[in-house]
């Protein structure tokens, strides 16, 4: 059982964590995927971070009363919900550091 949760919160923290490439880090344009990274997104990426949205979201609304009472229902909401969907679908196809609408990708958004 502690083995599922270890992993269950290990992909969570890889959905959470936004990717970073060397070509941002320099200032320098973004070069368009390949489509290689494009069939890996396709085949492995998206799959997984949809799986673990499902299972964040179901965090969500397991939590959600202990976290309405303590006031930090939106931010859980975001974090566990919105967060994981928006990266698994509201993204180019094998861009991992914007989403569609030009955004770059967060753990928390600024609204």
């Amino acid at each position: 059982m502690m083995k599922k949760i270890i992993i269950i919160l290990v992909l969570l923290s890889l959905v959470s964590i936004p990717s970073m490439s060397i070509a941002q880090q320099w200032n320098q344009p973004e070069p368009c995927p390949g489509i290689g990274i494009k069939i890996v997104d396709l085949l492995i990426v998206r799959p997984v971070c949809i799986g673990v949205a499902c299972v964040s979201t179901g965090a969500c609304a397991l939590f959600s009363p202990v976290t309405l009472i303590e006031g930090v229902g939106e931010a859980s909401f975001d974090v566990l919900v919105e967060v994981p969907w928006r990266f698994a679908g509201d993204r180019p196809l094998g861009d991992f550091c914007h989403y569609n609408d030009g955004k770059p990708i967060t753990v928390v958004h600024n609204n």
